[in-house]
């Protein structure tokens, strides 16, 4: 599959991903800025998986992971702005 595709794919999962996450109440002592990102990466790593192929890193690994945490962070930036 393309890198174009995986990050389209990536990116809409990362966002309702974020967006669900945001609607339920969070109960824990973990600020949400920076919970979510993580469970919506680790989730995303899970269900989207890697954006190459092979279990060797490289520079697609530290993308993914910036990305994937970039994301989210951004979206409940934004939910706060707005909501």
């Amino acid at each position: 599959m393309k890198l174009r595709t995986k990050l389209s794919k990536l990116t809409i999962f990362l966002i309702i991903a974020t967006i669900m996450l945001l609607r339920v109440g969070n109960k824990s002592n973990l600020p949400t800025l920076y919970i979510v990102p993580l469970i919506v990466a680790l989730a995303a790593k899970y269900v989207i998986g890697d954006l190459d192929k092979g279990f060797v890193w490289s520079w697609y690994d530290v993308l993914f992971w910036l990305y994937a945490l970039a994301i989210p962070y951004i979206v409940i930036q934004v939910y706060i702005l707005l909501w």
